[in-house]
């Protein structure tokens, strides 16, 4: 048998139905691979040939099956004669819950994907999982159990720390107008270092092509017609919040230098680490819902800080795409969640997560409602119809240290080197 080395697996962790990028040596086309759960010492699934993307004999694109326990797992190799050979390639296949439900008789249903414990802990209870498979766990619960761990309870009533609207937010909204972008925008957004490694032979053509989109992005030019500034908005005003920096007596006015700021925080939305965050939260569709609160919970929940705030985002729902994300975009909307709460009536958990909607300076009787029954999820923003399940948008969380620092170029990862660019521009 050929001898088969792999040196490392990127990501080391994915969850199921995601894709993984195998390096090493010795691949050859024909040889198959199995995934074998690295404790049992014992094979998991056999990948099909159309799931294997044979690069080089140097590197492999796998896709995991989307029926696979979570769990520690290792690469085996077998070759053409059906010899089998255990590699280094060790990687982690994380959970996803997609939906929870709490029957009549006490029996909670999780679906979603990579779900094989024997054992779930809920809240401070250890309890027996029964008919279990990868995408669906039924749990008897106890008294003390109400829903999953991760979710918030019905008692659940958490706070940002003392947000509060006529306090920390703006006194004015989210206009087009106030962009100021420019070069010095420009630079300051994505950092100056940055900057200059691109401003070289070979890639200072695709700098200057980025910076003539970033202009016409804020000018509302081209395929994205960019309708105001408010991530800008949102990420300065959590910001300022979290530095115990709220504007004076509620008028901080649209100044030279504020503007300047939203212009630079609007602008890292384009930077790889926000637009690769933002589309995998899309193409989920509204099985982001779950996700999204829970992060909203791990936030609020204690000491709100730089390394845990979320922005709360509007996006497009559903698999489209690269350019209709892009062009989607322009539907999308930011605001600052600051308060979560949670009821239940039989089997229908609502949610509501009040918010800071910078197209509404001073409203205080703003937020978004979230409803869940079995694997049914929408949700509505109270005063804008525009923002809902049924106008074919999901929620999703975006890290607010995304902004605090300068944004990386889009030009390598899942937008593509060129196609990225001249698409928009062209």
């Amino acid at each position: 048998m050929n001898q088969v080395t792999v040196t490392n697996i990127k990501p080391d962790e994915a969850r199921p139905g995601e894709r993984i990028r195998v390096r090493g040596s010795g691949f050859r086309r024909k040889d198959r691979v199995e995934i074998w759960d690295d404790e049992r010492n014992a094979p998991e699934k056999l990948l099909s040939k159309s799931a294997t993307r044979w690069v080089s004999a140097e590197e492999l694109s796998l896709l995991l099956p989307k029926r696979i326990g979570s769990g520690r797992k290792r690469l085996v190799w077998v070759g053409s004669e059906g010899a089998r050979q255990a590699t280094e390639g060790v990687f982690t296949i994380l959970p996803f819950i997609s939906g929870v439900t709490v029957g009549e008789e006490g029996v909670l249903t999780v679906t979603g994907a990579g779900l094989t414990p024997q054992e779930v802990r809920i809240g401070g209870v250890m309890l027996g999982a029964e008919k279990i498979a990868p995408s669906r766990l039924a749990i008897t619960l106890s008294e003390r159990a109400a829903v999953p761990e991760g979710m918030p309870t019905a008692s659940a009533d958490l706070a940002a720390g003392g947000f509060q609207v006529r306090r920390d937010g703006f006194s004015f909204g989210n206009l087009v107008e106030y962009q100021m972008a420019s070069w010095g925008t420009f630079v300051e957004t994505f950092g100056e270092e940055q900057i200059k490694r691109a401003n070289r032979l070979p890639t200072f053509v695709l700098l200057w092509a980025f910076y003539a989109f970033y202009t016409s992005f804020f000018e509302g030019r081209g395929i994205f017609q960019a309708s105001g500034l408010c991530s800008g908005l949102a990420a300065l005003c959590l910001e300022r919040f979290l530095q115990k920096d709220p504007p004076p007596n509620y008028e901080l006015q649209p100044t030279a230098e504020v503007r300047k700021k939203l212009t630079v925080q609007m602008g890292k939305i384009l930077g790889r680490e926000v637009l690769t965050l933002a589309y995998e939260q899309c193409v989920r569709g509204l099985a982001n819902i779950a996700p999204t609160l829970q992060q909203m919970q791990s936030s609020l929940q204690g000491s709100l800080t730089a390394e845990n705030a979320r922005l709360l985002w509007f996006l497009p729902s559903g698999r489209i795409t690269q350019r209709r994300f892009i062009e989607q975009l322009s539907n999308a909307h930011s605001v600052v969640p600051f308060d979560l709460s949670l009821s239940q009536e039989g089997s229908v958990f609502r949610w509501r997560i009040a918010i800071y909607d910078v197209n509404m300076p001073g409203r205080e009787d703003v937020w978004v409602d979230v409803e869940q029954e079995g694997d049914r999820w929408s949700w509505r923003h109270n005063r804008d119809s525009r923002f809902s399940s049924e106008e074919g948008l999901t929620l999703a969380a975006i890290p607010l240290s995304l902004f605090l620092k300068p944004a990386a170029f889009p030009f390598s990862g899942p937008f593509g080197l060129m196609g990225f660019i001249f698409d928009l521009l062209f």
